[in-house]
């Protein structure tokens, strides 16, 4: 199918120790900028990744994909702790003190109130 990594979109923590990144062969990267490990990567969506956010305490990562869902992810244990299904690709979202948005084709925007 022509996967590739592509990268499509990336996000820094607050604190300037870890990026995201969302790539066309639907994974995201959390990258240790500190350190010199491989980055983390996590797997679920089912299409490329548009869109990725961090939390501000840097914890939690969110992903949009094309496959028209969001992720919330735990970034050290690289668990997805949610799924959220939008009714578009996702093009853009942020994050911040458990709400996420989300923006996508056609003009959508989602916001979701999300608690651990």
């Amino acid at each position: 199918e022509g996967h590739t990594d592509e990268v499509r979109t990336v996000a820094l923590s607050g604190d300037g120790q870890r990026a995201v990144s969302g790539s066309r062969d639907r994974t995201v990267r959390v990258w240790d900028l500190e350190g010199n490990q491989p980055p983390r990567i996590l797997k679920g969506h089912t299409d490329s990744v548009s869109a990725v956010a961090l939390s501000g305490d840097g914890k939690r990562a969110v992903s949009g994909s094309q496959d028209q869902t969001l992720r919330v992810w735990d970034v050290e244990s690289g668990t997805c702790l949610a799924v959220f299904t939008c009714d578009a690709d996702i093009q853009c979202c942020a994050c911040r003190a458990g709400h996420i948005v989300t923006g996508g084709k056609g003009g959508h925007v989602h916001l979701f109130a999300w608690e651990e």
